[in-house]
């Protein structure tokens, strides 16, 4: 009799549940019984199901399916059924047409996204402290796909740091704008509490001027939390309304089919005001005849074609 193989192995952001969900890392009554289930499923059996399960998911939520890596969006399944409480498939869309909703938290565990805080990231920094500062007029930044919002609260305690949210002028000097197309993602952003093994591995200085101790969580300080606004959108139904002089977008790299990827490259570069910074993964490489030029890994300036 097969045995339940584990899955936080492969879940680095298992110790962050959603606020108010089931933990995604403490197995149910379900997968602690004997019974055979998704772990001796025959492969090819197994990627068809896996194929109509990722339909139904994305179908329900309105994202279109043949834009993301299945082979990526697989490896998260356990976790789905886990959460779900359920071994199969089978058992699993019928938890799902019972309960609709189910669909964005099952999302949510398919893109988790970048969940951690970088304020050692070079690429901020080159921003928040050398390549920003100079620039004339409102600074506007748009994070896209920005999961829990930590990738953008960085940056905004990097601004601080360089004066740029420093008073009273801060939504005419700078404009922080998250976006993801999962409501629970963008719930947590904007409230603005993260788990204390997320937060105490920070620089303590850091921490401490960044973060409020409450009894069971770290709160990000007001003067970041209302820099930044958030909001539910779906980036393959056009970009957020421009110019925007940095864009970043990290977090959708590993999860898209090529084409998906070139298409987008064209969207954000249109998107991106003349001068502006586009922050994408290293590993990503620009569509051609892109108006871009590299200055960093993963970081890139609008120039001007002739």
């Amino acid at each position: 009799m097969s045995s339940v193989p584990s899955l936080t192995s492969s879940l680095p952001w298992a110790a962050r549940p959603s606020r108010g969900a089931a933990n995604p890392t403490q197995l149910s009554p379900a997968w602690s019984a004997g019974t055979p289930g998704y772990d001796v499923i025959e492969p090819l059996a197994r990627v068809a199901g896996e194929r109509e399960f990722l339909r139904d998911i994305f179908g329900r939520v309105n994202l279109p399916l043949d834009r993301y890596r299945q082979s990526v969006l697989a490896r998260h399944i356990p976790a789905c059924l886990q959460l779900l409480g359920v071994r199969t498939l089978e058992r699993a869309a019928q938890k799902i047409a019972a309960r609709p909703t189910l669909a964005w938290s099952l999302l949510d565990l398919l893109l988790p996204g970048a969940l951690r805080f970088c304020p050692e990231d070079e690429v901020l920094h080159q921003l928040a402290l050398r390549l920003l500062p100079p620039l004339s007029g409102r600074i506007r930044v748009w994070n896209v796909a920005c999961a829990g919002g930590q990738e953008l609260y960085t940056l905004a305690a990097l601004l601080a740091e360089a004066d740029l949210l420093a008073d009273a002028d801060l939504l005419e000097r700078c404009e922080l704008w998250g976006s993801d197309c999962r409501p629970e993602a963008i719930a947590r952003a904007r409230l603005g509490e993260f788990p204390l093994e997320q937060v105490m591995q920070l620089d303590p200085a850091w921490r401490r001027g960044n973060f409020q101790a409450l009894s069971d969580t770290m709160r990000i300080h007001p003067r970041l939390r209302t820099a930044a606004s958030w909001h539910v959108s779906n980036v393959f139904a056009g970009a957020e309304p421009g110019p925007w002089q940095v864009i970043l977008w990290r977090n959708l790299f590993t999860a898209l089919e090529p084409a998906a990827l070139d298409g987008l490259w064209r969207q954000l570069v249109a998107a991106l005001a003349p001068g502006g910074y586009l922050v994408a993964n290293p590993a990503s490489r620009p569509a051609d005849g892109l108006p871009l030029e590299r200055i960093g890994a993963g970081l890139y300036r609008k120039i001007s074609l002739r």
